[in-house]
């Protein structure tokens, strides 16, 4: 297993460059942006989310062909749902702040406010609006802010892609879909966390605060497994956990001089999260809800680097990203994080390392979770080389490749896997910290008992 290299993402080419697979991500995602929606079904109101545009992204970010991209898209074209047609007096009226928060939380509203973010870009300009909207702390922003973390951080990736890849009409789709979450609990939880985190002295490095929460068996003998109702008043935030799950998270905090070190600290910790959520005597397997603050962190570092963007809004930023992975891993039942099993796994099912590992990616049929989770590792890799001396760097060196070798055989081979969702067949697991999660899991066989 060659695990000495160090693989590197690939950027767009500068504009009006000859690139065959950049032009097919533009020509797709603009046809998605046109004609589908960003919900294409609901599960006992939990919104099931378009990833057409990160999935595209994400695979150019590989190294992926343009038949490659265009065959993942139309594989994943099938189930989206039409986007319907914007009321154009009902976007120029939810300009109008008071009407705008009434029509919050309704996803039949999501074209009218594609709509409105669309021409608030074009008569501020991209920037200007984004740093009005999301990043000025007035109370319209803190609004839009706040639900970006709603969906499970969804509208966050939607628009953050955008951000990154500097494609405005996906930054709108994110913002649009953050305002049409129909699960506002969390961002009400984040803001009082917020107030919260500002007044506290005590601090600490993230994957301190996780271990805290992990040897707090009075907390975790507390938590439900309920996925509809995970982060909201009937799951970590009930009366039973809400006191001690906001506790913990106000205790992270990212300042605006250290947005840099921290925004490398999340990536290195979210990998860590991912990596060491294995289970003793098991084959690996990574859990489903985990992987989304693993896949988002290379989309905040890269906001970092936007120098248009204000520190203030940086470091606010990255706190709520933290903080939300902090709850989410609670909500997990906080699994014991362990490295030993990924440091000490033999690949079974091919060479191992990054060759295989983005091979394997690129040509996995889910609907994207697969390939973001390897562009995160890489990134988390590149960007924690300067931080092997801390000791909230927890991922070193090596340990990136091996987690991808490890959770890339979790994949099914073989099947025709479409979207992820409950009760369907898939490689994920979740609830990690549960038993349960783990009972269908096979056990890890030596490697001559494979055959």
């Amino acid at each position: 297993m060659t695990l000495t290299l160090q693989p590197r993402l690939r950027s767009p080419p500068p504009p009006n460059g000859a690139d065959a697979a950049w032009n097919m991500v533009n020509q797709l995602l603009v046809l998605n942006h046109e004609k589908h929606h960003v919900y294409f079904h609901s599960v006992r109101e939990v919104l099931m989310h378009n990833h057409l545009a990160h999935h595209a992204l994400t695979l150019f970010s590989l190294g992926a062909n343009a038949e490659n991209i265009r065959s993942h898209f139309e594989n994943h074209a099938t189930y989206q749902k039409d986007k319907g047609t914007a009321d154009v007096f009902l976007v120029y009226t939810i300009s109008d702040f008071t009407t705008f928060k009434r029509h919050l939380g309704d996803p039949n509203q999501y074209h009218n406010f594609l709509e409105f973010f669309r021409l608030q870009f074009k008569n501020h300009g991209y920037k200007p609006a984004v740093n009005k909207l999301v990043f000025s702390g007035d109370d319209w922003s803190t609004e839009i802010f706040s639900r970006l973390v709603t969906g499970f951080i969804h509208p966050l990736i939607q628009a953050g892609f955008g951000l990154e890849f500097d494609l405005p009409f996906l930054v709108c789709e994110g913002l649009a879909m953050g305002c049409t979450q129909n699960d506002p609990d969390v961002a009400l939880a984040l803001l009082e966390v917020e107030e919260c985190a500002s007044r506290r002295p005590d601090h600490l490095s993230l994957v301190d605060i996780l271990d805290l929460c992990a040897a707090n068996k009075k907390l975790i003998d507390c938590l439900g497994n309920d996925p509809f109702h995970l982060m909201d008043y009937q799951g970590i935030l009930s009366d039973s956990t809400r006191e001690q799950v906001l506790d913990y998270a106000s205790r992270y905090l990212v300042l605006e001089h250290e947005v840099e070190m921290r925004s490398a600290e999340l990536c290195n910790a979210t990998a860590y999260i991912l990596a060491g959520a294995q289970r003793r005597g098991k084959e690996p397997r990574a859990d489903f809800f985990l992987l989304h603050p693993t896949n988002c962190s290379v989309i905040m570092d890269s906001i970092v680097k936007k120098d248009w963007i204000g520190r203030p809004g940086k470091a606010r930023l990255l706190s709520w990203f933290g903080r939300y992975t902090i709850m989410l891993y609670i909500g997990m039942g906080c699994p014991q994080l362990d490295l030993t099993h990924i440091r000490n796994y033999t690949p079974r099912k091919g060479p191992g390392g990054w060759i295989d590992a983005i091979e394997r990616s690129l040509n996995y049929r889910d609907d994207g979770h697969g390939c973001k989770i390897i562009r995160a590792l890489i990134h988390a890799q590149n960007v924690s080389c300067g931080f092997d001396d801390r000791p909230d760097f927890r991922m070193k060196k090596d340990d990136f490749a091996k987690a991808a070798t490890a959770l890339v055989e979790s994949w099914l081979p073989n099947d025709q896997v479409q979207r992820a969702g409950h009760n369907t067949t898939e490689a994920w697991i979740r609830f990690a910290g549960f038993d349960q999660a783990w009972d269908a899991v096979p056990d890890l066989l030596p490697v001559q008992e494979q055959n």
